[in-house]
């Protein structure tokens, strides 16, 4: 789970992420719920990766602003985030179909969990993560989600913090990111954002 305050560059993490498992010629599913799925595709590609194969987007966000919007071979259309047994399917989906083309290791990208939290509640998006869990351990795979309203204490946070292995937390405040595994303790760094680059110490991840 990567988490931060809305002018942290979770975006751009996820974004990375993204590019780092391509990289590693893994398969990534990557489902927009805020931004266009050809400009999340292009945003990746961009980062010197190729996404020809290895990528499939799942946009829930396009269909609200063009309902004449068309399949293709990376991008799959959802009409709303509120249809789950649609949006699950399209997913699993887009997963299977790189297994059953020899790709063994795969990574799910979701853009960001609030959003979807306000189409449907929080219970809903808990349920939908859940199965989704479950699904990319079938996979071998690993899934990495995002929430950007994240508040301490708050009882939407501590619901999906049970469902997350890992923390990434990320502050605008200090430019701090921290990342927290149950039984093996914190680390702390810092990131920068400049010029469409992110920059993460002591971890050594990079976004250009």
């Amino acid at each position: 789970m990567i988490e931060g305050d809305p002018m942290s560059a979770t975006h751009y993490l996820v974004l990375a992420c993204a590019a780092a498992g391509l990289a590693a010629d893994e398969g990534c599913t990557f489902l927009c719920t805020k931004e266009f799925g050809e400009t999340v595709a292009q945003e990746i590609g961009a980062q010197g990766v190729s996404v020809a194969k290895r990528l499939s987007v799942v946009d829930t966000y396009s269909f609200q602003i063009d309902s004449n919007v068309h399949d293709t071979d990376m991008i799959q259309y959802v009409s709303s985030v509120s249809d789950m047994p649609k949006l699950s399917h399209v997913v699993i989906s887009a997963m299977s179909k790189h297994y059953s083309s020899g790709i063994m290791q795969q990574r799910l990208l979701i853009e960001s969990v609030d959003t979807m939290a306000m189409y449907v509640p929080m219970q809903a998006v808990y349920r939908f993560l859940f199965f989704l869990k479950a699904k990319v351990k079938a996979f071998k795979g690993i899934g990495i989600f995002v929430y950007t309203s994240a508040v301490e204490g708050s009882n939407d946070r501590t619901m999906l913090i049970e469902l997350a292995d890992a923390l990434v937390r990320l502050s605008s405040a200090d430019d701090s990111v921290k990342v927290t595994i149950p039984a093996r303790g914190t680390r702390s760094g810092k990131y920068s954002f400049s010029d469409d680059r992110l920059d993460i110490m002591p971890f050594g991840m990079r976004m250009k």
